[in-house]
């Protein structure tokens, strides 16, 4: 979505990041990946639960999520420490201004996240 944040703006949309781990980590995040959204914090999970996202070790550690961390070392990438429920599932939402949710994606696991053609797609509606 960084990478593509002239499409948000031209569509007047405002992208926020929700996290369940503040301070330290959040900092650390953001600077690492360079993006510069809005970040709040959820710390109690109350959005994550109020949008049906669930926990689950299982999700977590199967050996499609555990691939992908595999392909990722073996391009050099690094995987960032994390803090905080490892097993919260996240997702992406489209709420409109008027408090309508738009697009609800609740990932399936850790690397599973609706493309950014897809969230362009339905805020083009």
């Amino acid at each position: 979505m960084r990478d593509r944040k002239v499409q948000f703006d031209e569509l007047n949309i405002q992208i926020v990041i929700i996290t369940f781990t503040g301070g330290y980590w959040a900092d650390n995040w953001l600077k690492d990946t360079g993006v510069d959204f809005p970040l709040l914090v959820d710390e109690a999970n109350e959005l994550y639960d109020r949008y049906g996202l669930k926990h689950s070790f299982w999700k977590t550690w199967q050996p499609k999520v555990l691939l992908d961390y595999a392909k990722r070392l073996l391009k050099g990438q690094s995987i960032k420490q994390s803090s905080g429920d490892l097993y919260q599932m996240g997702g992406n939402f489209i709420v409109d201004t008027d408090g309508i949710v738009r697009l609800a994606y609740r990932s399936d696991d850790p690397t599973d996240r609706p493309s950014v053609d897809d969230m362009l797609r339905v805020l083009s509606h």
